[in-house]
């Protein structure tokens, strides 16, 4: 070979190492943002990975895995369409490949879980089952990601009220995670909250306020006290407690909820709103009822702000304990 020719090989070689090592390095960054509850931030790094994805092939895995994480931070912010748009490239490339994995499945339920929360449940069960299939197929029976998708199953049984048929898949999921609980803590305190919604929707609240103090202890050492997680166990406690009628401690939990959402996930997302209106229906049981107009005001605006956004899918209403976006 000629020097110029061996020029140009190691030129290209050093050249497609930057590029990996700095998708590498974004990808890295992100993950510890994620990790941190710093949505948005994360969001921006994951952008930097994206960009030198798309100089990769365009079937190139990492571009699939990295339209997926994107896709996953869009829907934790709020960003409903974006997040729909990179779901499905990261699952047509997976697709293209024909690679049949725990990668594509998490791609899928993702997916999945997004239509799940704009209620498209059709949409949402038939690809729940899709990536739950290939999960079962390629995993062992104790797998923490098959909890995931058995998780996202119940999810789906959840919103749509099948509560009997969520909690046995819930205290199954719950059962896969606590056999690896080194470094799924934060997994545990979502399956532990999940199944307490559950039981709050089965009138079971005795036994869902004491899985709630469970979920919130966990949410609070593993995730940390100002992390998203634990901003949504802390509404759905406050919002059981107003149920039961102990509106002091119920406010309590609630405010800490809407400001630690406010600031990691912004005034105008849709869970902003959601916290605001539970707040808001206990201030008014506290017979302060100046402040608690206030707060559906703002999720009143809230909503119509994101109208264009949700198409139409979106609402503030009456419902009070939210399931939170899984992943």
């Amino acid at each position: 070979m000629c020097g110029r020719c061996v020029q140009a090989v190691l030129t290209l070689a050093l050249g497609c190492f930057g590029q990996q090592n700095q998708w590498e390095q974004s990808v890295r960054a992100a993950k510890e943002l994620t990790d941190s509850g710093l949505y948005a931030a994360a969001a921006e790094k994951f952008g930097e990975a994206l960009r030198v994805a798309e100089t990769f092939e365009p079937d190139d895995l990492r571009l699939a895995k990295t339209w997926n994480d994107l896709g996953w931070l869009d829907r934790q912010l709020g960003r409903y369409r974006e997040a729909e748009h990179a779901l499905q490239r990261a699952v047509k490339i997976y697709e293209r490949t024909g690679k049949e994995d725990a990668d594509y499945a998490e791609a899928v339920l993702n997916l999945a879980n997004l239509y799940a929360q704009l209620r498209r449940y059709g949409q949402a069960r038939a690809l729940t089952q899709r990536a739950l299939e290939i999960l079962e197929r390629t995993l062992p029976a104790d797998h923490p990601d098959l909890a995931k998708g058995i998780g996202g199953l119940a999810d789906v049984d959840l919103q749509e009220g099948r509560y009997r048929e969520a909690e046995l898949l819930q205290r199954r999921s719950l059962a896969i995670w606590r056999q690896h609980p080194e470094r799924n803590q934060s997994h545990i305190a979502l399956a532990l909250n999940n199944l307490a919604v559950t039981l709050a929707g089965l009138k079971r609240y005795a036994d869902a306020e004491g899985v709630f103090e469970d979920a919130l202890r966990l949410a609070e050492q593993s995730a940390g006290p100002e992390h998203p997680l634990t901003a949504v166990v802390l509404n759905n406690l406050g919002a059981l407690r107003t149920r039961l009628g102990r509106y002091a401690e119920a406010e309590q939990l609630l405010a800490r909820a809407l400001a630690i959402r406010e600031r990691a996930l912004g005034a105008g997302h849709p869970d902003v709103a959601v916290t605001s209106l539970t707040y808001a229906q206990t201030l008014r049981k506290l017979n302060r009822k100046g402040e608690a107009k206030e707060y559906e005001k703002r999720a009143q605006a809230i909503q119509a702000s994101r109208r264009w956004e949700d198409d139409g899918q979106y609402t503030v209403d009456a419902r009070t304990l939210v399931v939170p976006r899984a992943r």
